[in-house]
């Protein structure tokens, strides 16, 4: 494999020689004809032309200076002639571009605008320029800059939000662990009931107003006890088991505390119905009266 590579190789380099090259290109314009021949021609176009085969027109029609001289000649002088020949053409390419340019200084100077004044302009063009792109520089830095302090920015504000949401949770936290302190839930109309063995013992109409515990009878509300110590305890797992706590400070007629009777109530927040335990024992349940 590495031998036929290697074989490949040679061909390739002598191919390549300009001389070589040369020597091909010119056998196959002195001889052409022997080119058309063999690739267009048949066998029944040759036995027309009067030649029994490819061979024989081949022998026929070439000999030494066609096959060889004047492909050899031509070769010779197309490679070392070339050279000089392009470098001529080069030379006096140059020579034209220089006497173009010559011609036009000339007219310049005798123009409206001297030479001197058009290097004068030019130069002063170039100064303009690298000063507007050292601008253009220098506004591109501070698009940069902008860009990182707004990056800057936006890191902040969502930091911000971030601290926020955390203080947010952490009110919310502290409402469901210290309870709502205000009595909004308890005011309004009540049906009272206490049990004994889940069966019916009281019942009273009640009203809680301004932080007070009315017993209404006879629809007229009397004034038996304030509300104290109120504590409104979410559970965020079952809002319909939220738990309400508070003490009822029981009232004389001439205003004085008695007792206090402590109520400990699970809140439905569905049916806004509070069942539990009075005093620790009594079961006792509020069903509110729209």
């Amino acid at each position: 494999m590495e031998t036929v590579k290697d074989f490949f190789k040679q061909i390739n380099i002598r191919i390549s020689n300009p001389l070589i090259f040369s020597f091909i290109i010119s056998w196959l314009v002195w001889n052409w004809k022997i080119v058309i021949v063999l690739i267009f021609y048949n066998e029944k176009f040759l036995n027309q032309d009067g030649y029994k085969s490819y061979l024989d027109f081949i022998t026929k029609n070439t000999d030494k200076c066609y096959s060889f001289w004047c492909p050899i000649f031509f070769a010779v002088g197309y490679t070392f002639a070339f050279p000089f020949v392009s470098t001529g053409v080069k030379a006096f390419q140059t020579w034209i571009d220089k006497r173009s340019n010559d011609w036009n200084l000339s007219i310049l100077k005798s123009g409206k605008i001297g030479i001197e004044k058009y290097m004068s302009l030019r130069e002063s063009l170039d100064v303009r320029r690298d000063f507007i792109e050292k601008i253009i520089e220098k506004e591109g830095s501070n698009l940069v800059l902008l860009e990182e302090a707004n990056d800057k920015i936006n890191s902040l504000e969502h930091q911000l939000n971030e601290n926020k949401l955390e203080h947010q949770r952490e009110i919310k936290n502290y409402q469901q662990q210290r309870g709502i302190l205000n009595t909004e839930l308890l005011q309004g109309k009540w049906k009272m009931q206490t049990f004994m063995n889940n069966t019916v013992q009281n019942e009273y109409i009640v009203e809680v107003k301004d932080n007070y515990y009315y017993i209404i009878q006879n629809n007229k509300p009397q004034k038996v006890a304030m509300i104290e110590h109120y504590k409104y305890i979410i559970d965020s797992n079952n809002r319909d088991s939220n738990s309400i706590f508070f003490i009822k400070a029981m009232l004389a007629e001439n205003g004085a505390i008695t007792s206090k009777v402590v109520n400990e109530l699970k809140y439905n927040y569905n049916t806004k119905v509070m069942e539990g335990i009075e005093n620790g024992f009594t079961q006792i349940k509020y069903t509110p009266i729209s």
